[in-house]
């Protein structure tokens, strides 16, 4: 959220209060809970790590934290009406590194990971929505991203969605990450999606 050029890691430039996930529960008046840590993806981290991934902390509170880790009691929160899920673009940041054998298996493998978190969602979500938004710095794994939701929708689940989000298109706050505006056409776009599907 900082301003385009500051490379500096600042946790206020990392607050997510003007993020696409606080302006689209905002936009729906809903309450949200968030799971997320920057650089980690679905199947790798930025710097290919495939123990920074957010499926690795998915049940867990805190997973991250010191004495954190304890299993997140889902079934005492007031359950979902919807899951949005926003991965790939770190994923992609590792594939793209990658050639020849390494890379098909690694596409295969973000696959795989992707069509299992949505399954995950699912079963401590059974009636939400589950829409896997991405686009937002680039589109490199949609095609596998929209077969994982297939996937997803030929085991029976036909509540689940692929949304194409707009490129930031240039649209850069801190760290070369998306603005402020592009956070907002973003929670425009999954408002609209979230209104469709619920």
């Amino acid at each position: 959220m900082g301003p385009k050029g500051d490379m500096a890691w600042r946790m206020l430039w990392c607050c997510h209060q003007f993020a696409f996930p606080a302006l689209a529960a905002e936009a729906l008046k809903a309450d949200k809970r968030l799971v997320a840590l920057g650089g980690w993806g679905a199947y790798l981290s930025y710097d290919a790590n495939p123990t920074h991934t957010i499926p690795t902390i998915y049940d867990q509170l805190c997973g991250i934290a010191p004495a954190g880790g304890a299993p997140y009691d889902f079934a005492a929160q007031r359950p979902a009406s919807a899951v949005v899920i926003n991965l790939g673009t770190n994923d992609c940041g590792a594939i793209d590194k990658m050639t020849g054998d390494a890379k098909a298996e690694a596409l295969a493998a973000f696959e795989d990971s992707a069509a299992a978190l949505m399954a995950r969602a699912r079963k401590h979500n059974p009636d939400a929505a589950i829409l896997w938004a991405y686009g937002l710095c680039g589109n490199g794994l949609e095609a596998p991203l929209r077969r994982a939701v297939e996937r997803r929708r030929a085991a029976g689940d036909g509540n689940v969605r692929y949304l194409a989000l707009d490129d930031c298109a240039g649209d850069l706050g801190s760290q070369s990450h998306p603005g402020r505006n592009a956070h907002k056409r973003a929670a425009a776009q999954i408002v609209e999606a979230l209104e469709d599907m619920l």
